[in-house]
């Protein structure tokens, strides 16, 4: 058996001093404390590979020790010192967080065995919490944050995914970080140092979007001066994105079906072909297999472009991650917009995870930047947050449905109002302190929008 470091933690200072006799006869280190305190000074000087403490240290109980030593060192093995007659204290200590237990009266070999195996379970205990790390922040993939069942299986499947050449077609509703997940795809593939280019077929017309694509020639139609290259080409090597690919035309579609088919493609005007050598990344939040029935979409591009299907989650299915979320972006606008918000309350992220999201990650990055520039206090409050829903905008579709300017005002007007007044009970005059505003103004707004002050008593 190896020597190891170990505390010994004993009221009795006799039995301490017999203890570490036998331990150190054996080639172990001993250091000794007798009680909570003295266990607690030493393990913050310097680490120990296991701590033996008895259950009974005079007016304490050894059951105390347990989370102050994993408070400081995680992973370290305590074994129960017990006398007979305890045993039911020690099964609880166990239960608590101690590996095992041992009689004060057992002989060296029974004594020695346990501190071995505590030892052993320790230094894997801390191995495995490494590798776990490790793991975690191999899946984080930098920005995307999410510890759901849903998102876990997404960033296991991204990670093997990366590794490959093959064409990936990610799924999901608007908002849900689709292009978070195709950076982190080729940011983890063989193709990292080579070119990233993300296009958004749908913020663009069909002959301009044909024309980025693939590029053109000189002359290859009036007002082309000069050769253009295209993204294709740009891309070459690397990792090639088409964002909202649903909205490409057919003819658009037969092209690209080639350049997934042959590697090859002939810019608008050439006549003759270019190869290339790309990784194709799609992304869309429509159902293509609709799209197929319907004659929008070709049925072999649907089936080239996935290849490997990536879906993301809506995050109404991962609210697990709301307050992770919530909390990343605080930090972010903090830096943003020179904030100083410590973080946000309680029942403010009682009313964020219980939000339905439409506009998933995106509105919730929208609602906390808001929450942050209203915030007149060092937390974001319930009376802060204003939903997309609330402010007339409809983020479950792909185009907004924007309300009139009066109308948008006065929907924000009616939700602060009500946010306001809830929070403070229906007290107007501590509603006025913190809206910064006159007793008169708020009871104008309040007949308004037919606000009562006793619906909020």
């Amino acid at each position: 058996m190896a020597a190891s470091t170990v505390l010994v933690v004993d009221d009795d200072p006799t039995f301490a001093d017999l203890l570490s006799m036998r331990l150190r006869r054996h080639g172990d280190e001993v250091r000794q404390a007798f009680n909570l305190s003295g266990a607690v000074r030493l393990l913050e000087e310097a680490p120990v590979d296991v701590v033996l403490c008895d259950l009974c240290l005079g007016r304490e109980s050894g059951l105390d020790l347990l989370p102050r030593v994993h408070g400081l060192h995680p992973h370290l093995p305590v074994i129960v010192l017990t006398a007979h007659g305890t045993i039911e204290g020690a099964v609880e200590a166990i239960r608590q967080g101690a590996v095992g237990f041992v009689t004060k009266d057992a002989d060296d070999a029974a004594l020695l065995a346990e501190i071995e195996r505590a030892v052993k379970e320790g230094g894997l205990r801390e191995r495995v919490a490494h590798l776990e790390t490790l793991v975690g922040e191999r899946l984080a993939f930098e920005s995307i944050i999410g510890s759901a069942p849903p998102m876990r299986q997404v960033l296991e499947q991204v990670g093997r995914v990366a590794r490959t050449h093959s064409t990936v077609l990610i799924t999901g509703e608007s908002g849900t970080g689709k292009e978070l997940i195709v950076r982190a795809l080729h940011t983890h593939s063989p193709r990292a140092a080579r070119p990233f280019v993300a296009v958004s077929c749908g913020a663009l017309p069909e002959t301009l979007l044909e024309n980025e694509l693939f590029g053109h020639v000189k002359g290859a139609f009036t007002g082309a001066a000069e050769q253009k290259m295209g993204l294709l080409s740009v891309a070459n090597g690397g990792t090639l994105f088409l964002d909202e690919v649903g909205e490409i035309s057919l003819p658009i579609q037969v092209k690209l079906l080639r350049v997934l088919q042959e590697r090859e493609f002939t810019p608008l005007g050439a006549t003759q072909s270019l190869s290339v050598d790309i990784r194709l990344v799609s992304a869309t939040n429509r159902d293509l297999k609709e799209e197929v029935r319907a004659g929008r979409f070709r049925s072999d591009l649907f089936y080239r472009l996935g290849v490997i299907p990536i879906h993301l989650p809506p995050l109404r299915e991962r609210r697990e991650d709301i307050p992770l979320l919530a909390n990343h972006f605080v930090r972010i606008f903090n830096q943003m917009l020179g904030a100083s918000v410590s973080g946000i309350e309680p029942e403010a992220m009682r009313a964020l995870v219980r939000y339905n999201w439409p506009g998933n990650v995106r509105e919730l990055e929208n609602v906390i930047e808001r929450a942050m520039v209203m915030a007149d206090g060092k937390t974001v409050c319930t009376r802060d947050l204003l939903f997309d829903a609330e402010m007339g905008v409809s983020a479950a579709s792909g185009s907004a449905t924007v309300l009139s300017y009066r109308e948008a005002k006065a929907t924000f007007e009616r939700t602060y109002l009500h946010n306001l007044l809830t929070t403070v009970n229906g007290n107007v005059s501590e509603a006025a302190r913190l809206s910064g505003r006159l007793r008169s103004d708020l009871y104008a707004m309040m007949n308004r929008h037919d606000v009562k002050r006793a619906q909020f008593i």
